[in-house]
């Protein structure tokens, strides 16, 4: 739901609104309120976090920021992916107490009970057109990914498939049906 404002905001002054406990976002200068996900969110979300997590340590690529970290798109969007991957290359260290400047290589979106799969899709676009090479949107409803990359390619994964990711993560392979098990 977007919250009626005066004016348009900048990332910067979106900031530095006080925090009131409630997920916001930043569209177009538009601070925009995100639903809470729920449990099954929550256990998925997780799900996805720590295989990706956990094989970027594995193998020093780069950090998996928490759900919440605010990745600045263009100047009046900021967006918060459920997780996401920043290439040590691209990392800066130590980083901005404010939102990381740029988009993240991965934005990995888990479908909400609330979300309209039209809206997460322009979300997943919003991401690619900022630069995102690869957005993984996990439905834990249909029990599957859609993987969208840079160039318009979308792949749907379910079940026994393997998630994979050649260009940003070598090596790494996730069976789709563990996320939901």
């Amino acid at each position: 739901m977007t919250l009626a404002r005066e004016k348009k905001l900048t990332a910067d002054e979106f900031f530095d609104l006080e925090d009131d406990g409630r997920s916001l976002e930043l569209v177009n200068g538009e601070v925009v309120e995100m639903t809470d996900g729920g449990g099954l969110h929550g256990y998925v979300g997780k799900s996805v976090y720590n295989a990706l997590d956990d094989f970027v340590r594995a193998h020093a690529l780069g950090v998996v920021p928490l759900s919440g970290t605010g990745f600045r798109l263009a100047p009046g969007t900021v967006r918060k992916p459920d997780a996401g991957f920043v290439p040590a290359s691209q990392w800066i260290d130590p980083p901005p107490v404010k939102w990381l400047p740029y988009a993240p290589a991965l934005a990995v979106e888990i479908v909400s009970p609330s979300d309209r799969m039209a809206e997460v899709e322009a979300k997943a676009q919003e991401y690619l057109d900022a630069g995102t090479r690869e957005v993984w949107v996990v439905s834990p409803f249909s029990k599957t990914v859609q993987v969208w990359r840079a160039g318009g390619s979308v792949l749907l994964l379910k079940g026994d498939d393997r998630l994979e990711s050649p260009e940003l993560l070598p090596g790494f392979s996730a069976r789709v049906g563990d996320f939901f098990a």
